[in-house]
């Protein structure tokens, strides 16, 4: 009598479901398992909101020059001005973007302003990729990164047109280089930061 193979046995569980698979094929299950998992749980960060990682400021898009500083800006560092939590009394309103389907996300619209003739760099935090993004320009593209251009047209502080993007109306931390100097703001996108009101209207739901 020929004897048979030895077929030892596992218990695989799949949530409340309990499978039982011969050893020798319990990897081959569970390969399938992973993959049909990652495939439905993965994403990478930065293309839920953001379109690509980095832009650099397009001198030609700039629409003023020679201004004054808005009251709800705030100068960083002397290079850039943006409405943060401690200039701004209110949270920007933000819109549903209905330019980006079937990614839910809302628009802020706000210009960023420029010291002429100064290098700077702009982030998103680390924690929020994927969930904000900014842009400035024309068209303004929405990434996790925004680096000066070099422009030299313009005197004093210059405005570009844009805005940021968020999953859901939140308050965001930016970034803001200049050289060695380092400062990060808090910037209410829909939703308010530490000390500022709600946004005039309700958000577009």
């Amino acid at each position: 009598m020929r004897g048979r193979k030895r077929c030892d046995w596992t218990v695989v569980r799949t949530g409340s479901t309990v499978i039982l698979v011969p050893m020798r094929r319990t990897h081959l299950l569970i390969g399938t398992m992973l993959l049909v998992l990652t495939a439905c749980t993965s994403s990478d960060p930065g293309t839920i909101i953001a379109e690509v990682r980095t832009s650099t400021l397009v001198c030609s898009s700039m629409i003023d020059s020679s201004l004054d500083l808005p009251s709800s800006y705030t100068d960083i560092l002397g290079v850039v001005a943006l409405p943060t939590s401690e200039s701004a009394p209110a949270a920007l309103q933000v819109n549903r973007d209905d330019k980006a389907p079937p990614i839910e996300r809302y628009w802020a619209k706000t210009g960023l302003v420029v010291m002429a003739g100064r290098s700077f760099e702009l982030r998103i935090a680390d924690d929020l990729v994927g969930s904000a993004a900014m842009g400035w320009g024309s068209p303004a593209q929405m990434v996790e990164r925004v680096v000066d251009g070099g422009c030299e047209g313009g005197s004093g502080w210059v405005a570009y047109p844009g805005g940021f993007v968020v999953d859901e109306p939140r308050c965001i931390r930016i970034t803001v280089k200049s050289g060695n100097d380092e400062q990060t703001v808090d910037i209410g996108v829909g939703a308010p930061c530490d000390g500022q009101e709600p946004p005039p209207y309700p958000s577009d739901s």
